[in-house]
């Protein structure tokens, strides 16, 4: 239970699934009143967790493809130990070069690409390995879990747009029926349903993509590479 209501897990994971879900959601509380109470909340609370749960599976799945698109030559941590990547000055590059080489036997500054690659990878994964106590280094923790959201949450952009689209039909139905007299709802709800819709909609069109999981993973990078400095490896 501890792992699964955990800092990362809730953030990059369980939160992608509700975002997903908010707008059926919030349009169910708005449109009907019996949702409100205590038991239909209830109801609501565990198909939401439950579908949420199938969401964090096709989001992982998803989220790694979308990764690999992102940056099909490696991630930027790896980038920037190569010796042709220009991101980190030559001073700090070196430092790092440094740094490896005392804490890696194998790890050295090559001229040949491929090897160089494989070696900056392997350095890498090392450095992953030996930052994953969040109190030793908090920052890494949230650059890694802001990360995963936004990879996650570019994962299941069409599910989200899909149902934005059909809570957006959904809308439009109530709006005829309304007009027919067979289905009555306060005309202010409707609209505060449907401008939640549209924002939703927006957010999807506009604010997830893939420079959002760029920009994450650059940070992360930065993040992890500056734990070469922190000393805790002395």
């Amino acid at each position: 239970m501890r792992d699964v209501f955990g800092v990362y897990n809730m953030r990059s994971r369980i939160s992608v699934g509700v975002i997903v879900l908010a707008p059926l959601i919030i349009q169910i509380y708005i449109l009907f009143p019996v949702a409100r109470n205590i038991s239909s909340t209830l109801i609501i609370t565990g198909i939401t967790f439950s579908f949420s749960n199938l969401l964090i599976l096709i989001a992982r799945l998803n989220g790694g493809k979308v990764l690999h698109k992102c940056f099909p030559d490696g991630l930027p941590a790896q980038s920037f130990l190569i010796p042709e990547d220009t991101t980190l000055d030559e001073f700090t590059k070196e430092r790092y070069y440094k740094f490896f080489q005392k804490h890696l036997r194998k790890f050295k500054v090559t001229d040949n690409a491929a090897d160089m690659k494989q070696k900056s990878e392997s350095a890498i994964k090392w450095l992953i390995a030996r930052t994953r106590n969040s109190t030793k280094f908090p920052l890494i923790a949230e650059e890694n879990t802001n990360l995963g959201f936004a990879y996650n949450i570019l994962g299941v952009k069409p599910f989200g747009i899909m149902i934005c689209v059909v809570s957006a039909v959904g809308n439009i139905v109530i709006m005829k029926l309304q007009k027919q007299t067979y289905f009555l709802v306060d005309n202010a709800e409707l609209l505060l349903s449907m401008i939640f819709t549209i924002g939703y909609l927006l957010m999807w069109v506009f604010l997830i993509n893939k420079k959002l999981v760029k920009n994450s993973a650059k940070k992360y990078a930065f993040a992890l590479l500056a734990a070469c400095d922190s000393g805790y490896f002395d």
